[in-house]
């Protein structure tokens, strides 16, 4: 750990702050693809007895993996870029 001033900073802390800071960025594309789900698979499952829960993890989340794959190519880089350089100012060789 490094100590700023008189706070100590992780690595994980940074990751968990960048995850924070993206994380709205990311709500747009996967919105979008519940957005387009047929709302008919969503019926079909409540209608065969299913939770809300269930529905979600089993049928509406796996419809929507190219809205979740979108989000995480288009930020997850970005998001990585930013946590390197800090690492590397504060932790390491740039200065």
């Amino acid at each position: 750990m490094k100590t700023i001033g008189k706070n100590t900073l992780s690595l994980l802390e940074l990751v968990v702050a960048s995850i924070f800071y993206s994380l709205p960025f990311m709500v747009q594309p996967i919105q979008s693809g519940f957005e387009s789900l047929n709302r008919n698979i969503i019926e079909a499952s409540f209608l065969s007895g299913k939770s809300s829960l269930v529905t979600l993890l089993r049928v509406a989340v796996p419809n929507i993996k190219p809205s979740i794959l979108t989000a995480i190519i288009i930020h997850c880089p970005k998001q990585f870029g930013r946590i390197w350089k800090f690492v590397n100012k504060w932790f390491g060789k740039g200065k």
